[in-house]
């Protein structure tokens, strides 16, 4: 019938490559510019970060691009979100362009939430539909770019950090 199509990976050699990511947020400058949750964020900066970060998870986007048959060349626009205590994302969705990701880099499943995506119509009683995977450090999920989705308000004082992608063909 009706489905969403939904992807979840988890890293090969996620101690490695969370170290790599790690690195380069460290040399990033974060800015708030959503006004309702106040997150900080990469987005919008233009710089070599994407072609850092996207030639340290090649591997795993490649395992994605063929599952979904994807063929020749990509573009995707790569972005870093770092959420302190109570701050959260509201709900959203990036057009209709291709898919989406989350990374989750840091992130312990005990103290912090998972991505919520809300279903693009309502169960027959007429309520939305809402899904929570299950995520860990080191889970990479794809979804369509016009799916809604949120971040409830992280209620520790441990940083929840994130990477974004919009991935479409050339």
């Amino acid at each position: 019938m009706l489905t969403i199509p939904f992807y979840h990976y988890k890293l090969n050699n996620w101690r490695e490559k969370k170290e790599q990511l790690l690195d380069i947020v460290s040399n990033l400058s974060f800015k708030s510019n959503d006004k309702i949750s106040d997150l900080y964020t990469t987005y919008g900066d233009v710089n070599q970060t994407s072609s850092k970060a996207f030639k340290i998870l090649e591997d795993d986007i490649r395992k994605f691009t063929t599952e979904v048959k994807y063929s020749g060349e990509i573009g995707a626009d790569v972005w870093f979100q770092k959420y302190y205590e109570n701050q959260f994302h509201s709900p959203h969705n990036h057009g209709t362009i291709g898919y989406s990701s989350v990374l989750y880099i840091n992130f312990d499943k005990r103290i912090h939430k998972a991505t919520r995506f809300l279903a693009p119509f309502n169960n027959p009683e007429g309520n939305e539909i809402e899904f929570v995977p299950d995520v860990d450090e080191g889970s990479f999920i794809f979804f369509p770019s016009y799916l809604n989705h949120y971040a409830l308000p992280n209620k520790s004082d441990k940083i929840r950090i994130i990477m974004s992608m919009n991935i479409r063909k050339r």
